[in-house]
């Protein structure tokens, strides 16, 4: 009798030791973020050495374990799957500056493809390795993909690693291009070697229309929430929150379209010259073709109002940095259909006039049709207009008043940036989004106020835009009244990622 309690006795305390060599080190919010709950630890895996290695065998990373990226992780030939729910942490490098250790990124190399599908209850996290309260941007490179799909440039070298590697082709015939990624965020990515030569949050470069790219949100990114270099790739629900320097960035003949999106400043946080939308040609403002011919539609631009406030004013701290909501320049052709921007110091630029050639000439290449601009009561300019000269600017500025009806309303004392363009103040708040299906005070709301006329004005798009694939809308913005495809209180987003608790 007293052999069975003394083994009864073992066999209890070599359980509760093990369950307790499984209990997770930290505890993370529970689904209300009043309280705490304990998770039992996941596996680590850790992926590269701080240099360059490859993945080219196909490979699965599975949601019951934590993958380390350190140093440059590329998958060539392969085919790398991401289940929902799984967590990659980006390693920092304690000395970014030197090249014995290379700063972290995952490279989608041209002949790869990866399938990261995520859920609206259970997305794929990429974030820094760095606990709650000392990530900072930067921390590791992000998430990059290059494509054999055209460019301009016939073939390009990457940037913002130390060895590039070359992107661009003649097209992309596999049926799933590059891939899929839904349902995924990426939290302070973003690798600044010299200016001009950085990695971004989701850089897509010669990545083709074929590939899925949907309900994406790019955090703290130390340059751009997304970069795209040519390729025909379109994008749906993306969220570019609290970038350093430009939002959506498309270049080099990028001819997919944009649809429903959302960009919101962070008034303290700024490069030299910070933009929603940047469109190039090319660097050089070349000929080269295809021509840069991005599609922009139903997108919400929020720029450097007050983070903790009601949206009253705009905040520009630092002076002179905060640009514009769309500059369009060297010779670029995006367009932009539907949508709204307010709280910029200007809303929109077209820098020079190859660029103004391609709005004012037949066939009008570039379009801008049913835009919001609202600008602050301290002053700003719906339309800036840069190198052209007097005369052509008097005739941008007067097509862009008579022709797509677009309009512009500046903020008064009675009615602040949030509700000239029929936001609710909440837009302009931060705070942390919840898995329970709420939305807390401090939440972002891009919705449109009931009764906004934007709720109805929206201008018919172009037959081409729409074959194009772009879809109809009857309202302004990225949201009506209602939370649409987005989806978004169902725990895939994260508006307070300094402080979110991973396990």
């Amino acid at each position: 009798m007293n052999f069975q309690i003394k083994s009864q006795f073992v066999l209890w305390l070599a359980y509760i030791l093990l369950f307790a060599t499984c209990q997770e080190t930290e505890v993370f919010n529970g689904p209300d973020k009043t309280g705490t709950i304990s998770s039992l630890a996941k596996p680590t895996k850790t992926i590269g050495n701080g240099n360059r290695v490859f993945i080219t065998a196909n490979t699965e990373w599975l949601r019951d374990t934590t993958y380390y990226i350190n140093g440059e992780v590329i998958v060539r030939g392969a085919t790398l799957t991401i289940q929902d729910g799984t967590l990659i942490r980006g390693m920092k490098d304690p000395t970014p500056n030197d090249l014995d250790i290379l700063n972290s990124v995952l490279i989608i190399d041209t002949d790869a493809q990866i399938y990261a599908q995520g859920t609206p209850s259970n997305p794929i996290v990429f974030t820094s390795d760095q606990p709650p309260g000392a990530r900072n941007p930067g921390d590791w490179g992000g998430v990059m993909i290059l494509g054999p799909d055209v460019i301009n440039q016939g073939t390009e070298q990457t940037e913002g690693i130390v060895n590039p590697l070359t992107y661009g082709g003649s097209g992309d015939a596999r049926p799933s291009g590059s891939g899929v990624i839904e349902y995924v965020r990426i939290e302070f990515p973003a690798t600044i070697l010299q200016d001009g030569n950085e990695t971004n949050g989701l850089t897509l470069a010669g990545v083709s229309g074929n590939t899925t790219l949907n309900h994406i949100q790019v955090s703290r990114s130390d340059d751009d929430g997304f970069q795209f270099f040519g390729g025909s790739v379109n994008a749906q629900f993306i969220l570019s929150w609290q970038s350093r320097d430009d939002d959506f960035d498309t270049e080099l003949g990028h001819t997919g379209v944009i649809q429903y999106a959302i960009s919101r400043r962070k008034n303290a946080f700024v490069s030299t010259e910070s933009n929603g939308i940047e469109s190039d040609n090319d660097g050089t403002g070349s000929m080269a073709v295809p021509e840069t011919n991005t599609l922009f539609s139903n997108i919400t631009f929020i720029g450097p109002g007050e983070l903790e406030g009601d949206g009253n004013e705009i905040d520009l701290t630092p002076p002179g940095v905060f640009n514009v909501g769309a500059l369009i320049r060297r010779n670029s052709a995006a367009s932009l259909f539907n949508s709204i921007i307010t709280a910029w110091p200007c809303g929109i630029n077209l820098r020079d006039i190859p660029t103004a050639a391609n709005y004012l000439l037949p066939p009008n290449p570039l379009k801008l049709e049913g835009i919001s601009t609202g600008l602050p009561r301290g002053g700003g300019t719906n339309v800036c207009v840069q190198n052209v000269g007097g005369s052509i600017e008097n005739v941008i500025l007067s097509q862009f008043i008579t022709v797509g009806n677009n309009d512009i309303v500046t903020a008064t004392p009675t009615c602040n940036v949030a509700c000239i363009v029929d936001m609710q103040d909440i837009a302009f708040a931060t705070g942390k989004t919840t898995s329970s299906g709420t939305n807390p005070a401090g939440t972002p709301d891009f919705r449109l106020v009931s009764g906004s006329p934007k709720l109805a004005n929206a201008v018919l798009l172009p037959p081409d835009a729409i074959g194009r694939g772009l879809m109809q809308e009857s309202f302004r913005g990225a949201f009506d009244t209602t939370l649409g495809g987005w989806n978004f209180n169902s725990g895939w987003l994260e508006f307070d990622p300094q402080n979110a608790l991973y396990h």
